[in-house]
């Protein structure tokens, strides 16, 4: 995450907490001024920049496969004490 915010001008102080830093950067108020625009601006430009494409090609390689209703009679079918049974042990 640092190395991805750094790239877009969000850069982490050398000993910080990057979750802390980031959420204390990244806080827009509901009444947003020219500032908190920008910021705004900056983080969905650098997604489009550096992270879109990356998500859309893992996106396209997770494909599962649609299950048939033929596939899901084959599965037991289990009574609603027997579900409630399994939650309560879990």
């Amino acid at each position: 995450a640092t190395s991805h915010f750094s790239k877009i001008g969000f850069h982490c102080p050398r000993f910080a907490n990057p979750a802390d830093y980031f959420l204390k950067e990244f806080y827009v108020p509901f009444k947003k001024d020219g500032k908190d625009v920008a910021k705004l601006e900056a983080l969905v430009k650098g997604y489009e920049d550096n992270m879109l494409l990356t998500v859309e090609k893992e996106n396209e390689a997770i494909r599962y496969e649609e299950v048939s209703s033929d596939a899901l009679s084959t599965y037991e079918k289990v009574s609603l004490f027997k579900e409630l049974w399994l939650l309560v042990v879990r």
